[in-house]
Formats: structure tokens, C-alpha cells, sequence
């Protein structure tokens, strides 16, 4: 297994024997799926997804004057957040102190490691060849 990261295009991909997994992070910080299928070579698959206008979708704030771009209910969001538009079923639903319900996740960083983290008490993958790395995604709601 290998994981790559594309620092100009910002794409992670995933490959394994048979299988490819990529992912990038957007202008806007937003982690979007791109691809899980058969192994890619070098490709990035970020064409997949064109932004376009979607009258019935609203748009994400930062976007709310430039009609066109992608709409967080049509965004191919890897980790969706909460109440922002995206009007799919979330994972997760949060309120803060004064009742307002609402979480948008960005990505804030990843890394690469080394090796198989392992899961005290929960069955998990083995790395009995020392071949196995690890992507770490950390990703946060920016209004706090």
C-alpha cells in the first residue's frame, strides 16, 4: 500500500494492490471525495466533479456571490458536516451552549505514518510485513 500527496493539486490518493482512494482539499478547505475503484496510475480525478449552478442547492457563505460554484448539498464531501446546507443525512448532529445547531468541517492538516496504529479491544487490520502506513486527517469546524 502506498499514500501520496499531490502538494500543488492537494490530492491524497490511496493505493493498494487493486484498489485506488482519492481524495482533495478544495480552495476552501473542504475535503472532497473523488475516486474509490479499480488502481489508478498517476491520474487525479478532480474533473469528475465540474462546478455548476445549482438553482434548487444554496450556496456555501464564502460562495454566495459566485453562483456556479459547488454546492454543499452537491459537493462530493468526504466527512459532511451538520445543518449548513448539505441537506444529505450527516453523521452527526451538535448544538453549542446557546442552542445553535450547526457543524462545517475543514481540513486543517494530514500526515503520513508509518506503520498500523492499533485499536485496543477492537479487531483491526494487521501489518505483519512492516509495509503499512497510515493518513491521518485532521479536519474542524472553523466557527467556534
Amino acid at each position: 500500500m502506498s499514500i501520496l500527496f499531490d502538494s500543488k493539486a492537494m490530492i491524497i490518493t490511496i493505493h493498494t494492490a487493486h484498489t485506488s482512494y482519492q481524495m482533495q482539499v478544495d480552495k476552501w478547505n473542504r475535503l472532497l471525495h473523488l475516486y474509490y475503484g479499480r488502481r489508478l496510475g498517476q491520474d487525479h480525478l478532480a474533473g469528475l466533479f465540474p462546478q455548476a449552478d445549482r438553482g434548487f442547492s444554496p450556496d456555501y457563505y464564502e460562495t454566495r456571490h459566485q453562483r456556479g460554484m459547488a454546492s454543499p448539498d452537491t459537493c462530493p464531501q468526504e466527512y459532511t458536516g451538520f445543518n449548513v446546507g448539505d441537506f444529505r443525512l450527516s453523521c452527526l448532529e451538535v448544538a453549542d451552549s446557546n442552542g445553535a445547531a450547526g457543524a462545517d468541517f475543514r481540513y486543517v492538516e494530514h500526515r503520513i505514518e508509518r506503520g498500523k496504529y492499533t485499536l485496543e479491544g477492537l479487531p483491526s487490520a494487521h501489518d505483519e510485513g512492516s509495509e503499512a502506513e497510515t493518513l491521518v486527517v485532521t479536519l474542524e469546524d472553523p466557527i467556534k
